[in-house]
């Protein structure tokens, strides 16, 4: 008995390890990457990553994914939006979207928990519901930093939480359905 209890939880442990460390690495690799978009303000995937692995694996392997990665950027590895990194960035004017990325996971990962946000429309809306939670947090910051422009730097993300929020959304759907498609198969027969 106490042996299977310790392979359950060990077999836990394990799971939740890589899980966490495929959210961290997705968040390292490809929470650097910009996309240009010409005439318009330049798109980040750190929101997406961000979001992908609290709705994917949960609060509390998103939570403790994102706050490794503010820790990993803040000690110097160039991992945030553009290559770059520094607590100077954190606690500068992009701060209130770091707290918004902690923030965004606890709430949206659990709700990604429940299976009503496994389903299309309320999986879009918890993308959407994350993205705000950045963009409010974010905006308040800033509306501290730069009581003038704030208005108008928040306003030119909206664009690219939008698209962000719909593309998570449709891969989340995606690959829901490709599991379940891969549970309904069976495993060959040996004794044959």
């Amino acid at each position: 008995m106490l042996q299977s209890i310790i392979r359950f939880h060990s077999s836990r442990l394990i799971d939740s390890t890589i899980k966490w460390l495929i959210a961290l690495g997705l968040q390292i690799a490809l929470g650097p990457v910009i996309i240009d978009v010409k005439g318009e303000m330049p798109i980040t995937l750190q929101s997406f990553v961000v979001l992908l692995g609290a709705m994917a694996f949960g609060w509390r392997i998103g939570t403790a994914a994102v706050i490794a990665y503010i820790l990993a950027g803040g000690l110097g590895f160039p991992v945030f939006a553009g290559h770059h990194a520094g607590w100077g960035i954190i606690i500068g004017q992009h701060g209130g979207f770091f707290f918004g990325f902690i923030a965004a996971t606890l709430v949206c990962g659990y709700m990604a928990e429940t299976a009503m946000f496994s389903k299309a429309l309320p999986s879009i809306l918890n993308w959407v519901l994350g993205h705000l939670i950045i963009l409010l947090l974010g905006g308040f910051w800033l509306s501290q930093l730069d009581p003038m422009g704030w208005q108008e730097k928040l306003t030119s993300l909206l664009p690219g939480a939008i698209i962000k929020s719909a593309f998570g959304a449709l891969l989340l759907q995606l690959v829901i359905r490709f599991m379940k498609g891969r549970k309904s198969i069976q495993p060959l027969d040996e004794s044959i």
